[in-house]
């Protein structure tokens, strides 16, 4: 009786201690991910802001009404494409001076100006990307169980519940395995 209860014990001190290392390490990784996030927050402004954009991420800002409700990331495949026409196609590129003046009368670059200025800029793909992976970044840490204090409770409180009950569960499979052998041998 005395070694039932011995090992009874020993299980629910191993138990305890799994337990509390789990916790531990959801916490850690948490606090982790609640920091780079709030990092990334603070970082946005630097990057996103009409001043801070390359001039071709700049150009497609002030044409397209759409960027300033979508995200970089929905619209990367139109941005990435005028962008790169703005480079290449010069027919685009006179059409897009035209507009820009049409619809800013007060803009005083001339077009030999424009034309050069796009042909030298060469930020705006990887701003571009960058701008793309920090809202990945920023989505995937919010979709992750291991970010924000209500998931932390709630998520790990069912992650130990589900352990606890299945390293029970299968102790007691082990024991009644254990006890067939020996009938079985007997």
């Amino acid at each position: 009786m005395k070694k039932i209860i011995a090992r009874e014990f020993l299980v629910l001190l191993g138990t305890v201690f799994l337990f509390c290392i789990v916790f531990f390490s959801w916490a850690k990784l948490t606090d982790y991910n609640n920091k780079r996030h709030s990092e990334l927050e603070k970082n946005i402004p630097n990057h996103y802001t009409y001043k801070n954009l390359p001039l071709r991420l700049r150009i497609f800002y002030t044409m397209n009404d759409s960027i300033k409700s979508n995200s970089w990331k929905t619209m990367e495949p139109t941005v990435s494409n005028y962008i790169s026409k703005l480079q290449t196609d010069s027919l685009f590129v006179n059409s897009t001076y035209e507009k820009l003046v049409y619809e800013y009368p007060k803009a005083t670059i001339t077009f030999e100006l424009f034309k050069e200025r796009i042909r030298n800029d060469v930020k705006s793909k990887k701003h571009l990307q960058y701008l793309i992976s920090t809202e990945t970044e920023i989505e995937d840490i919010e979709e992750s169980w291991f970010y924000g204090q209500y998931n932390l409770s709630k998520k790990a409180l069912k992650f130990s519940y589900v352990f606890l009950i299945i390293f029970f569960i299968l102790r007691y499979i082990y024991y009644a395995v254990i006890w067939s052998v020996k009938q079985l041998k007997e």
